[in-house]
């Protein structure tokens, strides 16, 4: 490769310098410059030392481009997603895409764009950065598509879950209690029994709690059951049984004060 080296970019890349010297380059020279419709570009001229191999730069600019220009590539596809969000939700969907990023860059972004970048300075000495990604690293970008894509999916089913919650919790508000007492034991197969406050079992029909026809889960019908019966009081039971996580948080929060979790009892250790 020339050991001159010219990169531009919209972001700025002077402090990639601080990686290169004293002892990588013989000087370095940089410029900033908008265009008449006010967007700002970055320039930097570097003479690398001879013996620096090309493989050397790669893997620095490599390192730099997935470090600072990453963050820069979430947030200008988000800013071109059809979506709306707010700075708030963006910055949530951001935080999401940023750590899924973090564990395809060590395992297999970093290779890719080192072996793309070795490639394109063996035979050029001028690199824009977003030229560079649009044409010869499109691996790169599709990966960064997906990931952003996958948080923005996160992010929206969490809204919807959270609607959910609440227009559940205004139901049950604004609704007579049916029962006084329930216990919930979930069991290891996935099901759930149900306990009145005798702590006698209670088998509900399932046309009694009017299912969806068969695609009702068994936390379907766990909800279903608790809206029907409204109870002043749930009790959960078999706490140990982490798999019920996700149901036992939903319940908690439509329900508030009125769940409680039994810290152990004869129903609790039978089976």
């Amino acid at each position: 490769m020339n050991n001159i080296l010219n990169i531009s970019s919209k972001i700025n890349f002077e402090e990639i310098i601080s990686t290169f010297t004293p002892d990588k380059i013989d000087y370095f020279y940089t410029e900033t410059q908008v265009n008449k419709r006010g967007s700002t570009r970055h320039f930097l001229s570097v003479q690398f030392k001879s013996e620096i191999s090309s493989v050397y730069i790669a893997k620095e600019l490599a390192r730099f481009i997935l470090a600072k220009y990453e963050p820069f590539l979430l947030q200008e596809m988000l800013s071109q997603n059809f979506l709306e969000f707010s700075d708030n939700e963006s910055r949530e969907i951001l935080n999401t895409a940023t750590n899924s990023m973090a564990i395809f860059d060590q395992i297999y972004n970093e290779i890719t764009i080192v072996k793309n970048l070795t490639k394109y300075l063996d035979f050029y000495d001028s690199l824009s950065i977003e030229g560079f990604l649009n044409f010869r690293a499109t691996e790169y970008k599709r990966v960064v598509r997906m990931v952003l894509s996958d948080a923005i999916d996160k992010f929206l089913i969490k809204e919807e879950y959270n609607d959910f919650v609440e227009m559940l919790k205004c139901y049950i508000n604004d609704s007579e209690p049916q029962i006084d007492l329930i216990h919930i034991k979930p069991n290891l197969d996935g099901s759930f029994s149900f306990y009145n406050f005798k702590k006698n079992r209670i088998i509900f029909q399932m046309d009694e709690i009017n299912p969806i026809e068969n695609f009702m889960t068994n936390e379907d019908m766990l909800i279903s059951i608790l809206i029907a019966l409204m109870p002043k009081r749930i009790i959960w039971h078999n706490n140990l049984y982490f798999e019920f996580e996700n149901i036992k948080t939903t319940i908690s929060k439509v329900f508030g004060n009125r769940f409680c979790i039994c810290n152990g009892c004869e129903l609790c250790n039978s089976q």
